[in-house]
């Protein structure tokens, strides 16, 4: 696993026994760089607080070595590991379940298993209980407070899908890990004319001519919107085999690359665009 490393200043000598995992929510918004975002934040000496490791769907950034005490749970800093996902404590069952969360969640499962081979720490969520009694295991910042009374943070929320998440890390533990979903910003599926179904990365748009793959696409709960074919046709980079029988619009690449009538402005103005028909040879036609 590729970690970045953001070192954070806030951090206290050196911890030889670990037997917590804490998991707590950034209280930011889901995005591509909120985990390097935060371990910046981290950075400044002046908040007084940073956490082991930063996660979000698509990176993991460490910011104090395990060996550290980082300050992020009173009560349990010194033996606990710290790791900060991207979202926020009120999310709803729904939410945990998004296309960036559920990437989210398989990413920092691999983390906490190559955490508790290290540490030895079980794999298990702790009841307060337990906590309170000295066990070894995996517990939210909720449980730290509730415990040690020594904060008031609620996170990662009620709803922290605890059950999915422990057996996750037990099978990359294991090695038995299904295909972990994919998120990258902006992909979602396109409903066009209420009839066929594209896969967009906010540029492309392919059209998905195969029921099964797109019923796996759903399942990772990539978001869907409804659109007609003139904005599909306005909006993006469509790869489709009956795309080239839209005289209307475009008749073939060369059109394409050459600013052909009909393109929006926006399009025109891809770099993308102009790149590919510099590298061609071609230039724009007059209107």
């Amino acid at each position: 696993m590729r970690i970045n490393q953001i070192w954070s200043p806030n951090r206290t000598g050196v911890a030889t026994h670990k037997r917590l995992v804490v998991i707590h929510t950034m209280e930011s918004p889901e995005g591509a760089r909120t985990a390097e975002d935060v371990a910046r934040y981290f950075q400044n000496p002046r908040i007084r607080a940073s956490a082991h490791y930063c996660v979000d769907a698509d990176s993991v950034s460490q910011c104090v070595p395990e060996r550290q005490v980082a300050w992020a749970a009173p009560g349990c800093n010194h033996d606990g590991i710290q790791i900060e996902l991207a979202g926020r404590a009120g999310q709803t069952p729904e939410q945990w379940r998004d296309a960036f969360s559920r990437a989210e969640l398989d990413l920092t499962a691999r983390l906490v298993a190559e955490i508790c081979d290290r540490w030895n720490i079980p794999i298990r969520h702790l009841s307060n209980g337990q906590l309170g009694a000295g066990w070894a295991g995996l517990i939210g910042h909720n449980q730290a407070s509730d415990v040690y009374r020594k904060s008031d943070h609620w996170d990662p929320g009620p709803n922290f899908p605890w059950g999915e998440f422990i057996q996750k890390v037990q099978q990359y533990a294991s090695g038995k890990v299904s295909e972990a979903p994919q998120w990258k910003e902006n992909t979602m599926l396109l409903h066009v004319d209420g009839q066929r179904v594209y896969q967009t990365d906010g540029i492309h748009a392919r059209y998905v001519m195969d029921p099964d793959f797109m019923a796996r696409l759903q399942k990772t709960g990539m978001p869907m919107a409804e659109i007609t074919s003139a904005q599909l046709a306005d909006n993006y980079l469509v790869i489709d085999k009956d795309y080239l029988m839209m005289p209307a619009r475009c008749r073939n690449s060369q059109d394409l690359l050459t600013d052909f009538p009909g393109m929006s402005d926006s399009l025109k103005r891809t770099s993308l665009l102009r790149g590919i028909a510099g590298k061609l040879g071609l230039t724009p036609r007059s209107k």
